[in-house]
């Protein structure tokens, strides 16, 4: 491990090397691209947590820049997802009684940024495979009409989602959230669609959560109630 530390650390020292040599166009004077790339180089001094237990946060440096950027930036986050160079994150996780110690990378927090702006997480072995899909989707549709989809096929992710819808598209989320409702026979799923239609203003999502109080599931019954 201390041999890969080093020849990474060679690496980015030789290019904050070039970096300060290479004459560069003033920010304002910067295509989105450009911009991105600049960003992407200034990680290795992003200091604060991108992210916390109770969902992801960016509170500033290149970190937040990138997410203010939103989808522009998408295409060349995805292309460091296996980027090994680090940042000066710390994050510390429990393990057997112990901490865990670890330097966040490039990658890592490309994901994080990625996740923030999908409004849902992507782990596990499959994560880069996933982010793939869901850009090919968005790139298909279009964010709003994905979010819809995702809501009213009652995906695994369908709460994710329509919390995004809610947010950004509250037009579509009433429409959406009934539909997701009626698709799913998952009690937890269905019980946290009908959460978020209780926080819809207006007469709109009433006689479907009346008729939610008659669910056979009690959470669902409670969710309704609220």
């Amino acid at each position: 491990m201390a041999k890969s530390y080093v020849r990474i650390l060679k690496r980015m020292i030789a290019e904050d090397d070039e970096h300060a040599r290479r004459p560069r166009n003033p920010e304002k004077k910067m295509t989105k691209k450009e911009r991105v790339a600049e960003l992407i180089f200034r990680l290795r001094d992003q200091v604060t947590d991108v992210g916390s237990d109770d969902g992801l946060v960016h509170r500033d440096g290149p970190a937040a820049e990138l997410l203010k950027l939103g989808f522009d930036a998408v295409p060349q986050l995805i292309e460091i997802l296996d980027d090994e160079r680090f940042t000066h994150i710390v994050e510390l996780s429990a393990l057997n009684l112990s901490w865990d110690v670890r330097i966040m990378r490039f990658g890592d927090c490309a994901r994080r940024i990625i996740e923030e702006l999908a409004g849902r997480q992507f782990n596990g072995e499959g994560s880069r495979k996933a982010i793939d899909s869901w850009w090919k989707e968005i790139q298909a549709k279009g964010e709003k009409q994905a979010l819809i989809d995702s809501v009213q096929s009652a995906t695994p992710y369908a709460y994710e989602s329509a919390l995004m819808l809610c947010k950004k598209h509250p037009d579509a989320a009433l429409d959406a959230l009934v539909k997701g409702i009626e698709n799913t026979e998952d009690d937890g799923i269905k019980s946290d669609l009908v959460e978020l239609l209780t926080d819809i203003k207006g007469d709109g999502p009433v006689p479907f959560l009346r008729k939610q109080l008659k669910s056979p599931a009690l959470r669902v019954r409670l969710a309704a109630a609220e």
